[in-house]
């Protein structure tokens, strides 16, 4: 009798340790990225566990820079519209603190920040190869790459929903379009997100 309450038992065990496992990957992966150097706008500093089960989009922008500010409102815009699935971590390469912070509360950036040309900032920035600004790298829930040209993607207007879907993958498409300059049909390639085979 005690045989069957004993293998449901670690029947039970196993499950829980299976369902967990996700979870413990990805707050390692997080740690990995951002260590304990996360912040709120304000400062304060924040647990991992507010990005836990979110696609993250590391932002790299800076306040002097024209095509950062123009892309900065279409990003709260999107990250706000889909805050469940996703959220932000600026890195700034703004030229002070003062500065950072000025570009925060002008673009009511809601998100979260790591410390400007600290380490974690530095490595960051090597890991995924960030050569210009503005800059938006997205990791899906788990902390794996998605894609290092999240700008192009929040830009076209994807369905942020997708971002937490296992199966979502980047797609390049060529599509026709008419330039209204010249009356001539072009192509031009688009990212786009869409939802994969299940495994």
């Amino acid at each position: 009798m005690k045989t069957p309450i004993l293998l449901a038992s670690l029947l039970l065990a196993a499950v829980g340790a299976f369902a967990a496992e996700p979870a413990a990957s990805q707050a390692e992966a997080l740690k990995a990225h951002f260590g304990d150097d996360l912040h709120d706008n304000q400062g304060n500093k924040v647990d991992l566990a507010k990005l836990n089960g979110k696609a993250v989009g590391i932002y790299y922008s800076a306040h002097w820079c024209p095509p950062c500010k123009a892309f900065t409102p279409v990003l709260v815009d999107f990250r706000n519209k889909y805050a469940e699935q996703f959220e932000v971590v600026f890195v700034s390469s703004d030229r002070d603190d003062a500065a950072m912070k000025k570009y925060i509360e002008e673009a009511k950036m809601p998100w979260l920040t790591v410390t400007r040309e600290g380490e974690i900032a530095e490595a960051l920035g090597e890991k995924y190869k960030v050569s210009g600004i503005p800059t938006l790298v997205i990791l899906k829930a788990d902390g794996t790459l998605l894609t290092g040209e999240g700008r192009a993607l929040v830009s076209s207007g994807v369905d942020g929903t997708l971002l937490n879907d296992p199966t979502a993958k980047i797609e390049s498409v060529e599509e026709e379009y008419n330039c209204g300059k010249c009356n001539k049909t072009h192509k031009r390639k688009v990212t786009k997100l869409v939802k994969g085979d299940k495994a």
